[in-house]
């Protein structure tokens, strides 16, 4: 059997005999008039178009385009022209004779070099002087340099396309490496663009994608260092003209040179195509891409700063963990050259294997402590917050600490059948709940609150999917991440994120990861906290404030009122004949009463008054900004509507009436103490003249 390099070398010897068979009928094709008795007509050409036509197929089904080494594709060149040739001899004349070879010119000068496309344009010019027999040596003489100068002016114009191409390629991959890094000095206390850095959350910042940049050049410079000797190595031991290592990166799309071993024409920030060979040969295949006389691909290859005629190449995969993570390149100027270092460069490809695996487990090591460091540092912060706002307000700035693109974040939380916003959350994150948010409408967050608390990152175009709230409301964004809440296997709520396509990568997602379950103890601990310091502040029955609270909140709006120089009255209020129901109807009717009692006080108060109960069946009510008189009408409106309020006690209808005293500081009475006994006082006066009546305090006795 036969070696790889046997059977590639049989390849040149076959275009050779090919091209030279085109070239033979070509001169015969341009000889015909000279030659006594020879003359193509219909049966000749018949003859002349299928040979021509089974040696270009011959030539194509050996190395088919555009893989075809110089030779081959110079025999195919020269046949099809020549079958255009004997087409516009033999075929009836519908279109332009110089059209089909000119077009023929053009598509080469977009893969050959200048000289062989000026050759061919040359030799076409020729074959279209033979077809079509002109009768006047300048003719001929015009057919041959019109078709000259138009593969010239072809090849002119591609080769400037290319050089814009190659260098629109060259500052995309600047954009892609963060190269600009490369060319300036890195300021700690500014961002690659030259913004100052932020002082605040510089922990969460690291986790950006930008701080991982800085880090990934750093990491970057230490790998092409210890990858330096074997490259080498490699170079050194097969005689190359240059060995290279690239690092394959799907994410971003290319394989990435990050080191090599060679003259100073490689480009050190080339990036080859993952779908574009030799890459994509290597993995698609998994195994080792080899080429020789390959002119399309050697001689212009990417990590080369202009055209360098390389005659062979060979790329070996370097697996770790049984994925490819890079390409070992190693090419030589010669023809026919590196067949047999496969081997070799295998076994070298299996050492840089090992140190590229350290260097990621080196590099995975050091972002799990960035993320760690993140996370410890947003535990710290929230452990010295007292209000959910706070919280609310800090985990959103988080995020967009972490992912710039962020176009808001928020938490939210089911609330019944209602989805909403914790307090702290800003007016867009308000806006995308709007109102009428509802658990059973069909949108992203009512079907996750009500499934499985899961991390969820999804990549979805901006106007397709469920709406992200409200129906209609759609997804302000094209990337939303969810982490829950989650405190004591209870799902709390939800941490919501919104931003552009890619906003959040999967290190960003972990850290947010842990910063919820901080957030979601921290909320629940001020919550329980608030929770308990309402209990000890309100009556358990009625949910008013209980007395030490009502002395607390008496104290401080008499003094507002001194200093403000306003109104301030007080309104006492008493459950008339409260001892008779209870004997009666037993103490579970007397609550009953109580909270109904309650219940009314606070439908009749405004917003800014307070409301406590005062002890056992009595009620206090606090009104700022409001003088005696006022404050008699209100007191009377109360003692109506308690009159008139029923109170059901399974068959029977109960009604409860009240009596009342108020006591204002435009009255005279200016201390706490001077409001609280002439209320007591005129209460103690609606009493004794007949209960369910209300009395102002009169006058003070000085």
């Amino acid at each position: 059997m036969q070696t790889r390099a046997a059977q590639r070398s049989r390849i040149p010897a076959i275009a050779r005999g090919l091209l030279v068979l085109g070239l033979v009928l070509s001169a015969l094709f341009l000889a015909a008039p000279f030659i006594p008795g020879l003359k193509i007509g219909p049966g000749l050409g018949a003859v002349f178009v299928l040979v021509t036509a089974t040696a270009l197929l011959v030539s194509l089904l050996v190395v088919p385009l555009p893989k075809a080494p110089w030779i081959a594709r110079a025999a195919q060149h020269n046949l099809v022209a020549l079958l255009i040739a004997l087409g516009l001899t033999i075929l009836p004349r519908a279109a332009p004779l110089w059209l089909p070879l000119a077009i023929l010119v053009i598509f080469t000068a977009s893969s050959e070099s200048m000289l062989w496309t000026v050759t061919l344009g040359l030799g076409s010019g020729l074959l279209l002087a033979g077809a079509t027999r002109p009768p006047t040596a300048l003719e001929f003489l015009a057919d041959v340099l019109g078709m000259g100068g138009a593969a010239l002016a072809a090849s002119g114009a591609f080769a400037r396309l290319k050089a814009r191409t190659i260098e629109l390629g060259r500052v995309i991959t600047k954009m892609r490496q963060g190269a600009d890094f490369l060319e300036t000095e890195i300021d700690p206390d500014k961002t690659f663009r030259g913004t100052v850095r932020r002082k605040d959350g510089s922990a969460l910042h690291k986790v950006s994608e930008e701080a991982r940049t800085v880090r990934d050049l750093e990491r970057s410079a230490h790998l092409t260092k210890t990858l330096a000797p074997f490259l080498e190595l490699a170079r050194g031991m097969n005689h190359a003209h240059a060995a290279l290592f690239f690092d394959i990166d799907h994410a971003r799309g290319g394989a990435f040179l990050r080191a090599h071993a060679g003259p100073e024409d490689v480009w050190a920030d080339a990036v080859l195509p993952l779908d574009g060979d030799p890459v994509g040969f290597v993995l698609d295949r998994r195994q080792t891409f080899y080429a020789t006389d390959f002119r399309t691909l050697l001689w212009s290859l990417p990590y080369y700063k202009k055209e360098k005629r390389i005659g062979t190449l060979i790329a070996v995969p370097v697996f770790v963990r049984g994925t490819i993570s890079g390409v070992l390149v190693v090419d030589h100027e010669e023809s026919q050259a590196l067949s047999d270092v496969e081997d070799s460069l295998k076994r070298l490809a299996e050492l840089v294997s090992h140190v590229v695996e350290n260097e990621r487990e080196t590099l995975a090591h050091a972002e799990r402590e960035v993320e760690f460091e993140a996370a410890a540092s947003a535990s710290q912060s929230m452990a010295l917050i007292t209000e959910v706002a706070e919280i609310h307000q800090f985990v959103a700035r988080a995020v967009k600490d972490m992912a710039p693109k962020t176009i808001g974040a928020g938490i939210v939380r089911l609330s019944g059948d209602v989805i909403e916003g914790l307090p702290g959350m800003s007016d867009q994150f308000q806006e995308w709940i709007g109102s009428g948010t509802r658990g059973s409408d069909r949108t992203w967050m009512s079907w996750y609150l009500k499934g499985q608390p899961e991390p969820m990152r999804i990549d979805t175009p901006r106007d397709m999917g469920l709406p992200l709230f409200r129906p209609g409301g759609g997804l302000p964004g094209e990337t939303l991440l969810v982490h829950p809440l989650v405190f004591r296997n209870r799902l709390q709520g939800a941490l919501v994120a919104v931003g552009q396509r890619a906003a959040f990568d999967a290190s960003v997602s972990r850290v947010i990861s842990l910063m919820s379950n901080q957030a979601a103890a921290a909320i629940a601990l001020i919550e329980l906290a608030e929770a308990n310091r309402r209990l000890a502040l309100h009556d358990g029955l009625t949910n008013l404030l209980n007395r030490r609270a009502f002395d607390e909140a008496l104290e401080r709006a008499a003094s507002q009122a001194s200093r403000g120089g306003q109104s301030l009255s007080l309104l006492m209020l008493d459950l008339d004949h409260f001892k008779r129901l209870n004997d009666t109807y037993g103490h579970t009717v007397g609550d009953i009463a109580l909270q109904a009692a309650a219940a009314e006080i606070r439908l009749q108060v405004r917003g800014g008054d307070l409301a406590a109960r005062y002890g056992g069946e009595e009620f206090a009510i606090i009104l700022p900004e409001t003088d005696g008189p006022a404050a008699f009408r209100m007191a009377e409106r109360l003692r109506k509507a308690l009159a008139d309020r029923v109170i059901k006690v399974g068959t029977e209808q109960l009604r409860i009436t009240a009596s009342c005293g108020v006591s204002a500081t435009d009255l005279g009475y200016a201390t706490p103490e001077e409001l609280i006994h002439s209320a007591d006082e005129a209460l103690y006066a609606s009493k004794e003249t007949g209960r369910n009546r209300t009395s102002l305090a009169g006058a003070p006795h000085r």
